[in-house]
């Protein structure tokens, strides 16, 4: 395997040196136009001194980067070039997509390109795949009109799947040195959070994540959920003391979902269209964070009691509470029944993330559900959002992408598992700026 698309890096000491050094890149490369993008790659990044003013370009040959590099010295805009100065003191957090934003073939071209990817992949389908009834990457990567295709979206498989490519995204991103200061994820992405924390090892959470998908999936059906464009207060006061409706995520401060028996939902959604809000049926096989899950949890404490946990080594921010889960928390069955059950508490925890200084959002996940998530609850702050995939986009563009926007703003970057088989080529060296200072 080959990485198909290749980022190229560059800084100064000033923007327009930085334009002066694309330049000069440019020069060469048509001077010497065989040299292998990848040991150009590899030469940019690990022997040149990185400098405060930053630049990334990426492409799949000579043509598209040389391309971003002519954008780059005209200071133009363009979809595969990248600029920005050294942010220290930037904090970063990791979010965790849920259910709902799975999609067939998610993670097929990295799983075909990068081997670390495919290798995590492999490993963590070993430890899913004795829970299933057909193993995982047949699902996750079966074509549109096969007769597995519409499993993707069977909660089992859904958790599973969501869980497997994320944790391999989380490696991937380990391995070339971009780590997490905190972790947030969405109802199962918390499990996920947990095991890239270190609470759980991947067997604990693999039974953890089957066992849930599978309960989940066999409890009382006759439910509905649906996203309405209101606040939790406004949302409360609609359900007016009922025990069959509960709030079942709070998403940002102006989207809440509703969970419970799917006559009283639809009531309450079909009041809310009327009033002139925005409301979104939710394609759901059952009525999860609602009583409806009431029934599986007995078993689910059961299974949860013989897992092992362990003390996590980045904090996991809880959706139950929207702060930081202790140890104690993750390691009891009453709190992974009660996040089966409970309101998912996602914009709480983004106010808390926001209060410690996180700068940068990083969406592990199969679509950017997360980071609008993000825009909506903090619409003001100067953030940084990276998803790192996107539906209809090539995969390995919008990761390199990633890749690239963490290095200019300053992560350190592991280079050489970036390139693992580029060599060192001769490039031109810094371009100095020539100012004349007169007394």
């Amino acid at each position: 395997p080959a990485w198909p698309t290749v980022p190229w890096v560059l800084s100064a000491r000033s923007p327009q040196g930085l334009r002066d050094q694309a330049t000069r890149l440019t020069n060469h490369i048509q001077n010497h136009p065989d040299t292998n993008i990848h040991d150009i790659g590899l030469t940019l990044a690990t022997h040149r001194t990185t400098l405060d003013h930053r630049a990334a370009v990426w492409g799949n040959d000579h043509h598209q980067l040389l391309t971003a590099l002519n954008a780059l010295t005209h200071n133009q805009p363009a979809p595969n070039t990248t600029t920005a100065t050294r942010t220290r003191n930037r904090k970063t957090a990791f979010l965790f997509t849920g259910q709902g934003s799975q999609r067939l073939g998610m993670g097929r071209q990295l799983y075909n390109t990068h081997p670390t990817f495919a290798h995590t992949l492999d490993t963590i389908c070993t430890h899913l795949d004795p829970h299933l009834e057909h193993p995982l990457k047949t699902i996750l990567f079966a074509p549109h009109d096969s007769p597995h295709a519409h499993l993707i979206h069977q909660t089992l498989y859904t958790q599973c799947a969501l869980f497997a490519i994320e944790t391999a995204l989380f490696n991937l991103l380990h391995t070339w040195g971009i780590k997490p200061d905190y972790l947030l994820g969405h109802s199962i992405g918390e499990i996920t959070a947990a095991h890239a924390a270190g609470t759980l090892d991947l067997p604990n959470a693999a039974t953890l994540v089957a066992t849930r998908g599978h309960l989940m999936q066999t409890a009382r059906t006759g439910g509905a959920m649906a996203a309405i464009e209101a606040t939790e207060e406004q949302i409360t006061t609609s359900l007016n003391g009922t025990d069959t409706v509960t709030i079942a995520g709070l998403n940002s401060p102006t989207s809440t979902v509703i969970s419970g028996d799917a006559d009283d939902v639809h009531k309450i959604a079909d009041h809310w269209r009327t009033q002139g809000h925005r409301v979104k049926n939710l394609t759901v096989s059952h009525a999860f964070h609602s009583p409806h899950m009431d029934t599986v949890l007995p078993k689910f404490r059961e299974t949860v009691s013989t897992l092992e946990f362990h003390t996590g080594h980045t904090p996991v921010i809880s959706n139950l509470t929207g702060t930081p889960a202790t140890p104690e928390q993750h390691s009891s069955p009453d709190y992974w029944a009660q996040h089966l059950r409970g309101t998912v508490r996602f914009t709480d925890g983004l106010h808390y993330l926001h209060t410690q200084g996180v700068t940068d959002y990083i969406e592990l996940g199969p679509d950017p559900v997360l980071t609008s998530l993000v825009t909506a609850t903090l619409p003001d702050e100067p953030l940084t959002l990276t998803p790192l995939l996107r539906n209809n986009h090539p995969e390995t563009q919008t990761l390199t992408h990633a890749l690239a926007t963490q290095h200019t703003r300053g992560t350190t970057i592991n280079w050489h598992q970036v390139f693992p088989h580029a060599h060192r080529v001769d490039l031109p060296h810094y371009a100095f700026q020539h100012t004349r200072y007169w007394l």
